[in-house]
């Protein structure tokens, strides 16, 4: 965050998670910067923190489920997107019978979600031909899903190259 001009927006996976970001942000950057946050359980809040944040140009916005796919900010107005953890789903019982019977089956078909929602949290950045910017996951479990090969649906939808380090 330090290093980059224009707006962070920071993707969590739980309420928790985001109100601690959300705290350690606003301590450290609050005089800085605008910092935002969405309110647990309160999405008819979003397009007004999105339009803030985008009018902002240097702000930072924690966000949790509906920002990893439901924000679009073009520009310099978002220029990095940080990942605080990898987005796998708690599992649940219709989790469990989608997934199939097996371990290694519930495995697949959790790998197969975690990546198309980390695809979607990616995807905040590049939302036209122009844009760039820079993701950071902070979960150290992506060097392991990294070294396991690319992720395919990144390899498919989105033009990035990751590097380990």
């Amino acid at each position: 965050i330090d290093e980059t001009e224009g707006g962070c927006l920071l993707l969590a996976t739980s309420n928790a998670d985001a109100e601690r970001l959300f705290v350690k942000a606003r301590q450290r950057y609050g005089r800085k910067r605008l910092v935002l946050a969405q309110e647990a359980g309160n999405t008819s809040a979003n397009p007004e923190l999105i339009r803030r944040f985008r009018e902002d140009g240097n702000a930072i916005l924690v966000g949790v489920e509906s920002f990893w796919k439901g924000v679009d900010v073009q520009g310099p107005a978002l220029s990095l997107v940080a990942i605080w953890k990898l987005p796998y789903s708690v599992p649940t019982l219709l989790h469990t019978a989608i997934g199939g019977k097996t371990r290694d089956a519930q495995f697949s078909y959790s790998n197969e979600c975690m990546h198309t929602r980390l695809v979607q949290g990616i995807g905040r950045l590049l939302r036209s031909n122009s844009d760039t910017g820079k993701v950071i996951v902070c979960d150290g479990r992506f060097r392991k899903v990294i070294a396991r090969g690319p992720l395919p649906q990144m390899s498919k939808h989105l033009p990035l190259a990751f590097r380990n380090g």
